[in-house]
């Protein structure tokens, strides 16, 4: 099932549509992926809820914090370990599920490529209903400017308008703070 941060209802409502379909408004569909793209990225994590996932980490420098993209994790199924001279697993008592990922008691060597497999993400339902009401915003926001879909830059008779692709609006963003995963260092 794909992730759904805002409802068709939502989205009909807030637009004043009249549709029973999202299918009958051409570009509407492309806007609500768009967006839910832009805040995955800026909030730097993957909201999609899937189990027995694979993450494969590649340590450049030894550190006991592996940051896992669908947070919060739910459980951890296997953390294995290989370097050019070392190959290992960790025992589910070495570990511990934190808000970035999981964090490990014994730090693995570097370089090294760590592949953990574990459940994690938001299922549909679980969306909070702030990421939610500023997708509606945002959603809003494009579908207004959905002539414009698609063009960085726009020429007419009354001057030209440069539309980035999607541009989260400010307030989103500052709304979208306190989501943000917890390893996340730009902004």
């Amino acid at each position: 099932m794909a992730l759904t941060i805002v409802s068709f209802d939502q989205i009909k409502d807030l637009l004043g549509l009249e549709g029973d379909d999202v299918e009958e408004y051409p570009g509407l569909q492309s806007i609500i992926n768009r967006v839910t793209e832009a805040f995955q990225t800026y909030m730097g994590r993957d909201l999609e809820y899937a189990e027995e996932v694979t993450e494969i980490i590649s340590m450049q420098a030894r550190t006991s914090m592996l940051k896992l993209p669908k947070i919060p994790v739910i459980s951890v199924a296997s953390i294995d370990i290989k370097s050019f001279d070392w190959d290992d697993s960790y025992n589910p008592e070495d570990w511990m599920i934190t808000s970035y990922g999981v964090e490990v008691i014994w730090t693995p060597p570097a370089p090294s490529t760590v592949t953990v497999v574990y459940t994690g993400g938001l299922k549909n339902n679980e969306i909070p209903r702030a990421i939610s009401e500023n997708a509606n915003l945002q959603i809003s926001y494009e579908y207004q400017n959905k002539a414009f879909i698609g063009s960085e830059s726009v020429s007419t008779e009354g001057g030209t308008r440069t539309t980035p692709a999607i541009k989260l609006l400010d307030e989103v963003k500052r709304n979208l703070n306190r989501f943000r995963h917890p390893l996340r260092l730009s902004h």
